[in-house]
């Protein structure tokens, strides 16, 4: 978000908004990628993270305190649908077969970083 910068695509885990994309970057010069997932219920993302995620800050965690954060998580990605859908820029839903989408992903930046 610097005046001036270089830099061709940005990375941003969660601070920034699309709103803020089209009021404070250079979209001439920065592409960006919004990654949600919007579709999953709480329920399911909670068996898939029990399932794969080992991180410890999410093991100590009860069903209940993580289905709460994960309601919220959901809310937060439908509403960056939403307004990708409305700024007409990319939004990767990973709700289902994220390592696949995320690998196909992958090859859609790679392709704008080289184009």
């Amino acid at each position: 978000m610097i005046e001036g910068e270089e830099q061709l695509l940005l990375l941003d885990t969660y601070h920034l908004v699309p709103e803020d994309y089209i009021k404070f970057i250079n979209t001439d010069k920065c592409a960006i990628f919004f990654v949600g997932y919007p579709d999953i219920s709480p329920q399911e993302k909670l068996k898939e993270m029990r399932t794969f995620d080992k991180r410890e800050e999410n093991r100590i965690l009860t069903d209940d305190e993580l289905l709460e954060n994960l309601k919220k998580k959901i809310d937060e990605s439908n509403y960056l649908e939403r307004e990708c859908k409305k700024y007409h820029l990319p939004f990767i839903n990973t709700s289902y077969e994220r390592d696949k989408v995320i690998n196909d992903s992958i090859d859609e930046i790679s392709n704008y970083i080289l184009n």
